[in-house]
């Protein structure tokens, strides 16, 4: 008979508990800990003393349950206490069960609510003194805590969810936040205290750095924020530390390597700078001098490749700096060596771009460049592989074609790698392995450094030469920011451009259209814009298309016989194009940093004024985006301060070092990104398709013939404002974008100035209930035409007929409002009730009807939002109304402060599937819903969401002819068995 393995004991050691798997470490909460923490990395006692805090909750100071009515709502609050009853609700119609409790100090009494949560009732009992902090809640004159945390009243010391400064973590599945506190302190206690120090003594004390074992304590479990400051002070240097000696490592370890020498000589140094100065300028076609930088970056080659030991340098120079002349001497110099060069670039358009170059600078010295690309025929891939093999081929372009094991070089000696942070460590590395025994010389090239790429700079692993200086003749782009509104000038002035010669590109983020009317893509694009500027020729490029067509568009844009070429981000590098000189990017806050500089580098090629417009609803109106460059106004939300960045500089360097300090916007979106419905091209304000419709003609009295004036919205400039409309009863006289109370006298009418700016809207910042925060310029009446969207069934505005924003969407129909309301009803009193992709506003009007405290509707049509407007007049509910013009997804997305409502509604196009899970994981992270909240999805039958997202958990589901409603309750499904587990 077999015995059953003796359990396994944890070292008593604690430097030895350290390595010690969570299974075998002893704490209380291994069990759990062992099934979640490989989905969180943790996986030994060390591990998990290192999972620190993603913030701190600072619940140290004690209130009076008396002084509680003055606190304002959401206010996250502490109090010790005496527990006066409990008692548990059964859930009605499968609602998850509630736990209360009545809680009662010498000054008063609140309730605090559990949802799901059955070992409450054990824990608490009648005459219990707990200390508890939650985020307090009003129902008219009643206060509650919503779920709260608590403990029993003990030592000080001993709090560890309450009454203190509180750490909050990442979680995951099966890991509750007390749980992982407990383990955490457990930790602390056996090993963490007695963690082997293991910087030199000198070092910490010269810096004033805690002990290893006091900055875990201090992480942790803080006294204070200035000893947690100092806690996570040091682990950030240790964690510098570590990777700047291994960054040292990497680069002694390649001191060791030997490399063939490429000496260049005086003489050959002489002809090579005359043959590439030579080649310039029968390019150019006028006298070209190399730039100083130029010079000095080939000095700093020269000098590394005559050494045996491999060159590792980032040549970083902004775009049209002349990085790939310097590039080419160095190729130019491996070939004079009977070495061979190899220049690697990420996507075919770029590579056949550097062959055709390196050809014009390489070829006037007797130096063949060959190409290969996946692109290539059989036949000619295998001519020039048999070239590469025996040597015959010096200089050799390629994409990652040129790392495949196929590829060998008879004696590659330099290696040059293109918009270097397209390619991993390990590609790099496949490349240098085809050196044979000898490691090649590696010369990288940017015109953006990612933050990656400036750490490996400041920390030893790479050497640096920098092109600051622009070649002679070349003028800096202007970048202006230009909201959709002014879209139609700004067509004014690409006709005007293609009237003197000059080409413009326009970039799109998708190919082509979903079932959205909402999408605008390259193929659709590039036909709205052939009808609009006729008889301007349109051409169009995208990724999908064969190398040879996206060149013969390309080619026939640089001969003349394009004036306007409509592409994707196939366009950001290596597309010269000197004719070119307006680039126009639609929707650019869906682009990075470095991707929008890279596009701009697409002008700017020639001795004339270039100009790039960044075209972006993210602002109220181009006159706000030019308060926001100029400094007038200061930026509000991450897509202002990108944007601006942008505008106010053409150094990539510096937009390269915001990048490193963290202002870094959405990762970058690409034609890649997705496909078939689902793939949006970035969030898109539903009014860019009618406001890019009109063209007008220019401004009279100008000269013929002359260069149009890059418009403007300041006044008395192309673009200046149109006159203000006249204003009628409820709206502002003071013109566009002035907020104004829904329902209220129009503004300034009672001695009070309005507002100014619309720039708000949808950036998250809270405004009080009844405060519009719309980004409307256009006050105005709603749209009619669409009809009545029906009536308001019970309430206080029982039977008042509300209007529909137009024949374009979608009727809330009553018999499914019924059914909704049917269901909502119990929970509606006192509720914070959210209507996001609101339409006509039927719903959350119905809500307020029926006595919810506040409704926000959401929803980035002009027209339904003045048609939510007089739909709020009409039932007189406007005072506890916010009407948000703004894209729900964006707006769920940034507003970070805008948490705990009790009652939302998404009602999304039917066409967009994949918006509607992401609107739902915003609405099922932690916070966002408050616990026993409910959360209604009104979709297409077929198109069932899933059952748990996050936090919530579907309750049940109703059909309604094409329409279904499904229900969630944020509240996880096993809540009350985790709870019972954990009491366990």
């Amino acid at each position: 008979m077999s015995r059953a393995a003796a359990p396994i004991e944890p070292p008593a050691n604690p430097v030895g508990l350290l390595a010690t798997p969570l299974a075998a470490s002893g704490l209380t909460a291994a069990p759990a800990l062992k099934r979640a923490g490989h989905r969180l990395g943790i996986l030994t006692v060390r591990d998990l003393l290192f999972h620190l805090p993603r913030r701190y909750d600072d619940l140290r100071e004690m209130r009076r349950l008396g002084d509680l009515v003055w606190a304002e709502e959401g206010s996250v609050v502490s109090a010790r206490v005496r527990v006066v009853d409990v008692r548990v609700e059964p859930g009605f119609r499968r609602r998850t069960q509630r736990t209360i409790a009545r809680l009662e100090d010498d000054t008063g009494t609140l309730e605090a609510t559990w949802f799901g949560r059955r070992f409450i009732e054990r824990r608490l009992a009648p005459g219990h003194r707990v200390v508890v902090s939650g985020k307090l809640k009003r129902f008219g004159r009643r206060l509650t805590l919503d779920n709260p945390e608590f403990q029993h009243e003990t030592d000080e010391a001993d709090l560890l969810h309450v009454g203190r400064i509180v750490p909050v973590y990442r979680l995951t599945a099966g890991l509750t936040a007390a749980r992982l506190r407990l383990a955490m302190r457990e930790a602390l206690d056996r090993a963490g205290r007695d963690y082997p120090e293991y910087l030199p003594t000198g070092v910490a004390t010269e810096r004033g750095l805690p002990t290893i074992g006091a900055a875990l304590e201090a992480a942790h479990y803080p006294a204070s924020f200035e000893s947690r400051d100092a806690a996570l002070e040091r682990l950030a240097f240790d964690e510098l530390l570590a990777l700047q000696l291994g960054m040292v490592a990497r680069r002694r370890q390649r001191g060791r390597d030997l490399a063939r020498a490429i000496a260049v000589d005086e003489p050959t140094d002489i002809a090579l700078r005359e043959g590439l100065r030579a080649a310039l300028e029968a390019r150019l076609g006028r006298p070209v001098e190399l730039t100083p930088d130029q010079v000095t970056a080939i000095a700093e080659l020269r000098r590394d490749l005559a050494r045996d030991r491999p060159m590792l340098r980032l040549l970083q120079g902004d775009v049209g700096s002349g990085k790939t002349a310097v590039a080419a001497y160095a190729l130019a110099a491996a070939a004079r060596s009977g070495l061979q060069g190899a220049l690697l670039a990420p996507t075919d358009l770029l590579a056949r771009q550097h062959r055709d170059t390196l050809r014009l600078l390489l070829e006037p010295l007797g130096i063949p460049v060959e190409l290969l690309a996946g692109s290539l025929g059989t036949a000619e891939r295998r001519r020039v592989l048999d070239l590469v093999a025996s040597g015959m081929a010096p200089v050799v372009v390629g994409t990652h074609a040129l790392i495949q094991e196929t590829v060998t070089f008879a004696l590659l000696g330099l290696a040059v790698v293109d918009e270097q942070h397209r390619f991993g460590v390990e590609q790099r590395a496949e490349l240098e392995a085809k050196a044979g025994g000898h490691a090649p010389h590696v010369l990288l090239m940017t015109a953006t450094p990612i933050p990656r790429t400036l750490g490996q700079v400041l920390y030893a692993d790479l050497d640096l030469s920098t092109l600051r200086t622009p070649p002679a003749g070349r003028l800096a782009v202007r970048t202006a920011i230009r909201h959709p509104d002014d879209l139609d000038r700004l067509w004014a002035f690409v006709r005007g451009e293609a009237g003197q010669g000059r080409a413009t590109f326009v970039v799109v983020p998708a190919i082509e259209e979903s079932e959205d009317a909402d999408v605008v893509a390259a193929e659709s694009e590039a036909r709205r814009l052939a009808e609009l500027l006729a008889p301007l020729r349109v051409g169009l490029v995208h990724g999908r298309m064969k190398a040879a067509e996206r060149d013969a568009e390309l080619g026939r844009l640089r001969d003349g016989a394009l004036d306007v070429l409509v592409g994707t981000t196939v366009l950001e590098v290596g597309v010269d194009v000197p004719r070119a000189s307006v680039m126009v990017v639609m929707t650019a806050d869906q682009f990075g940093l470095a991707q929008l500089h890279q596009l701009r580098g697409r002008v700017g090629r020639a001795q004339d004024q270039s100009y790039c417009a960044l075209v972006s609803p993210a602002a109220a109106s181009t006159r706000e985006w030019e308060a926001l460059v100029d400094g007038r106004a200061d930026p509000s939300t991450t897509d202002h301060a990108r944007l601006v960045a942008v505008a106010r500089t053409t150094d990539g360097f510096e937009l390269a070092e915001r990048d490193w300090e963290g202002a870094r916007g959405r990762p970058r979106r690409s034609e890649h990104d997705g496909a078939g419905p689902a793939h949006r091209g970035g969030a898109h304000d539903g009014r860019l398709r009618a406001r890019r419709a009109g063209l007008g003609a220019p401004p009279r009295g100008r000269r013929a013939g002359a260069r149009p004036e890059w418009p403007s919205a300041t006044p008395g400039g192309v673009a200046a404002e149109r006159p203000a409309p006249r204003a009628g009863p409820g709206r502002a006289a003071a013109g566009r974008g002035a907020p104004r109370r829904i329902g209220s006298p129009p503004a300034g009418s009672c001695g009070v100035p309005p507002r100014a700016g619309g720039w708000l809207a949808g950036t998250g910042l809270r405004g009080r209930p009844g405060q519009r925060d719309v980004r409307d310029r256009r006050p105005g009446p709603p749209r009619r035409g669409g009809g009545e969207a029906g009536r308001v069934i019970a309430g206080v505005a029982r039977g008042i007929r509300l209007l529909a924003p137009g024949p374009g969407t979608r009727p809330f129909a009553d018999r499914v409002k019924q059914a909704l309301f049917a269901v909502l009803e119990p929970d509606l009193p006192g509720a914070r009730f959210l209507d996001l992709f609101a339409g006509s506003g039927a719903a959350g009007i119905e809500a307020l009807s029926r006595g919810a405290a506040e409704a926000t509707f959401v929803e980035r049509d002009a027209g339904a939002v003045r048609t939510i407007d007089e739909n709020l007049r009409r039932a007189g509910l406007g005072a506890r109304a916010r009407v948000v013009r703004a894209d729900a997804e964006r707006w769920l997305r940034a507003s970070v402060d805008e948490r705990g409502w009790q009652v939302v509604l998404v009602d999304p196009p039917y066409a967009d599937a994949d918006l509607l899970r992401r609107v739902l994981d915003h609405l099922g992270a932690e916070g966002t819903v408050a616990l026993g909240g409910r959360v209604v999805v009104k979709h297409f039958w077929r198109d069932t969401p899933p059952a748990e997202v996050g936090l919530l958990a579907s309750e049940r589901a109703r059909r309604f002819g094409e329409s279904a409603l499904t229900f969630y309750r944020a509240a996880p499904a096993d809540a009350a068995a985790r709870g019972d587990e954990e009491e366990r």
